[in-house]
């Protein structure tokens, strides 16, 4: 069986539950290879790491590619001039890339998609493609238009943007309707009822739900103060953590991180950032405020987490939120807005840990309460760890995408151990 992932770059969350899932895959014995539009670092084992390269191509396919590429750029701008209001991402279903003619889309028995927006050409892809595809969401790209997230439509009523919208997904729906061999899986209940919901996908398609994995070996557990002493941080007072790839993006709510420390302005507690930029405003607090640019190199990332007394994770909508179980794995609790996927298991503990999204009142007295609570706090760092191991370990989720795989190929029995998946899946 020949498994064959498709992204767009290697960065973001949507690529690291993918890498970890090829990872996890090849520890299977699984045949797992994965293909890029746009590589920007290098891996172990990178015979398996592709990146499309049009300098393979013959020398008349490539000047073709790249004429049509650059003329492909300006239609494109000419578009996104004209939208007046703000958004995080927005991509085109449209694309100069004919992948169904790439000799490892051919070769493969499953695609895997994950993030591919500007990547897969939506009329030429799935026209031509008769194999099982497989597609996790990692945002809500796949059933809009141009936009990854519904919380922008709802910024603001700009008419060209609702047009634009509305025939993109209506073009997405036209490529996907008559699909019969899609298992879209969704990362979190919440995506899940969403996309379930949507018209975009054909009646065939299938769904599940499997969280992301991790590595809990390397995102493992260890006394905040040992973490601290590691990374020069004080060990007495209080710790409260803030982690995003940037925290200029709005969608991960810093601004209201902010407010929450100045509603801590006046108590001996320290802060803790991590992220890309410097376009914020940070409040002066009583307490010490230590700023990490984005943190790559994982056994960092886990003392960060490690060495901190709870996450605050204000994200104003997270299909997932993959800091949640990275905090979880080193036994860090996590409180959030109720928007996160990541917190679904703890929904039942939202007196404690989730707010209503937007609501930095309520989040602070969640963590003042906490932060008051040491018996609480310490009971909870063994238990998220434990949630941690159980439901988000990154062999576990190889293993539930291992019984999609089969299924989609009518293959009966595994070499594996395959846990007993939940009725949803």
């Amino acid at each position: 069986m020949k498994i064959l992932h498709i992204a767009t770059r290697d960065i973001g969350g949507s690529f690291k539950a993918c890498y970890r899932l090829h990872q996890a895959l090849q520890t299977l014995d699984t045949h797992s290879d994965l293909l890029l539009a746009y590589q920007a670092h290098d891996y172990p084992l990178a015979q398996h790491i592709h990146a499309y390269k049009p300098s393979t191509m013959e020398w008349w396919k490539r000047t073709n590619f790249s004429l049509r590429y650059r003329w492909d750029g300006v239609k494109k701008r000419r578009v996104l001039r004209q939208i007046a209001q703000d958004y995080e991402v927005f991509s085109f279903p449209q694309t100069v890339y004919r992948l169904h003619e790439h000799p490892l889309v051919q070769a493969a028995d499953i695609l895997h998609l994950h993030w591919i927006a500007d990547f897969i050409d939506y009329p030429t892809f799935f026209k031509n493609i008769q194999k099982p595809i497989v597609w996790t969401l990692h945002d809500q790209s796949p059933f809009l238009g141009g936009l990854h997230y519904d919380l922008d439509l709802k910024k603001g009523k700009d008419d060209y943007l609702q047009q634009v919208e509305q025939k993109f997904r209506f073009a997405k729906k036209e490529a996907l309707q008559e699909f019969p061999h899609f298992h879209m899986v969704a990362t979190s209940e919440r995506m899940l009822e969403e996309c379930q919901k949507s018209a975009v996908f054909s009646p065939k398609t299938q769904y599940s739900l499997i969280p992301c994995g991790l590595d809990t070996e390397k995102f493992k557990d260890r006394p905040s103060e040992e973490a601290r002493k590691l990374l020069g941080l004080p060990t007495q007072t209080p710790m409260i953590l803030f982690v995003a790839e940037s925290v200029e993006n709005k969608r991960k709510g810093f601004e209201h991180f902010a407010r929450l420390m100045q509603n801590f302005k006046h108590q001996d507690v320290n802060f803790c950032i991590v992220g890309k930029g410097n376009a914020i405003d940070i409040p002066q607090v009583q307490g010490q405020v230590f700023q990490y640019s984005f943190v790559e190199d994982e056994a960092q990332l886990a003392l960060l987490y490690a060495s901190a007394d709870l996450l605050i994770v204000p994200s104003l909508q997270e299909a997932f939120g993959y800091t949640v179980i990275e905090a979880f794995a080193c036994g860090t609790p996590v409180v959030a807005f109720d928007c996160v996927g990541a917190m679904d298991k703890m929904r039942q503990e939202s007196a404690l840990f989730l707010a209503r999204t937007g609501d930095t009142t309520e989040l602070t007295e969640k963590v003042k309460y906490l932060l008051d609570n040491k018996d609480i706090l310490h009971t909870w760092r063994a238990k998220v760890r434990a949630i941690a191991v159980q439901h988000y370990a990154q062999i576990h989720n190889a293993k539930s995408y291992l019984q999609i795989y089969e299924k989609a190929l009518g293959i009966q029995g595994l070499k594996t151990n395959l846990p007993t998946l939940p009725a949803s899946v």
